[in-house]
């Protein structure tokens, strides 16, 4: 099992409230680093895309969406131009921390927006997840969904962020890998359900600032 050639990845990286930490990342085949110099300017370039005001920037139209304890803080790159299982060549962007703008309370940490990557194969090889920060509560509907307004906006960004890295020069395809099968399959379509996803391992490090006790007449 084994990542296939030529192929490198994104990792988007923050800080959740009370301690916690979250990632996502995103594959790329084509025109993978082939130095640490390199993969430290493809992170570089994309943490300061993130702060632009953009169509192509995720962070531009999810910032919104959640609280000033939700922030976006490194993109990572990880190559591997010649497969394997350990990137060859890593690059760690640096630089002030992205804030969340958006008013009212954030959902906790292990509820996230889950978007699925569809490349018109089936299996869950051919399928990849992203798990994106908590949003404010005040973005789920009575039901208990996130509105279709939040939904589209976030779902919209990526999908443009994506085709933006197709056709540019110097950044290959979106795709998705399965090490199982070492292959590398282009990325079609972006899926977001309104229903919120759970990380649990996003409550690991929180830390428990308080409790109420009350004492009960015997």
């Amino acid at each position: 099992m084994s990542i296939p050639v030529n192929c490198w990845r994104f990792v988007y990286r923050g800080a959740l409230p009370n301690g916690e930490v979250w990632q996502t990342g995103v594959w790329l085949q084509g025109s993978a680093p082939s130095s640490n110099a390199a993969a430290l300017a493809l992170a570089q370039t994309e943490f300061n895309s993130e702060g632009t005001n953009t169509p192509s920037s995720f962070w531009n139209a999810f910032k919104s969406h959640t609280g000033a304890g939700v922030t976006l803080t490194a993109v990572l790159v990880y190559s591997y131009p010649n497969g394997g299982t350990v990137a060859q060549y890593v690059g760690q962007s640096t630089g002030t921390a992205l804030l969340g703008t958006g008013a009212g309370g954030v959902c906790p940490n292990q509820v996230s927006m889950c978007m699925s990557l569809l490349t018109g194969q089936s299996g869950r090889s051919y399928r990849g997840r992203m798990y994106l920060p908590p949003i404010i509560s005040s973005e789920l509907t009575v039901n208990g969904l996130w509105t279709s307004g939040t939904t589209t906006s976030i779902t919209t960004a990526w999908a443009t962020k994506f085709t933006d890295f197709n056709v540019a020069a110097g950044f290959g395809k979106v795709v998705v890998v399965s090490q199982k099968h070492t292959s590398a399959t282009q990325v079609l379509q972006i899926r977001t359900d309104f229903r919120p996803d759970v990380q649990r391992r996003r409550a690991n490090r929180v830390q428990n600032i308080g409790a109420v006790t009350q004492p009960v007449t015997p």
